[in-house]
């Protein structure tokens, strides 16, 4: 009966050392597979960092241009600003002057016609 046992002990431990083989053998192909999928993942990654780096560095040259730009423009308006409040006075001063003087020439009228009569 032990021989039995034993016989029926190496049929159970040969079942399950070749189950064992083949769930090992599974394990095996799935890490591979796992291996293969990892290494596209870090390749496509490394792909979006560089295209990630890339939009950064065009953003960048790009705000740098617009700095250019918005800087321009303040000296433009500080332009304008200085050439509007110089045309302002070239127009009021004689505006002012003839107006001083079309009231004293008044005034020296109406004192020349007051002192005549």
């Amino acid at each position: 009966m032990t021989v039995i046992f034993a016989i029926i002990m190496t049929g159970v431990s040969l079942v399950l050392a070749v189950a064992i083989t083949i769930t090992l053998s599974r394990l095996i192909k799935i890490t591979k597979k796992l291996q293969t999928a990892l290494s596209l993942l870090a390749d496509e990654q490394s792909n979006l960092v560089d295209r990630f780096n890339s939009v950064i560095e065009k953003t960048s040259a790009d705000l740098e241009r617009y700095e250019v730009v918005v800087r321009s423009t303040q000296t433009v308006q500080k332009n304008l600003e200085s050439t509007s409040a110089a045309v302002k006075n070239s127009i009021e001063e004689p505006s002012i002057k003839i107006k001083s003087m079309k009231s004293g020439v008044s005034t020296a009228l109406k004192t020349f016609k007051t002192r005549r009569k």
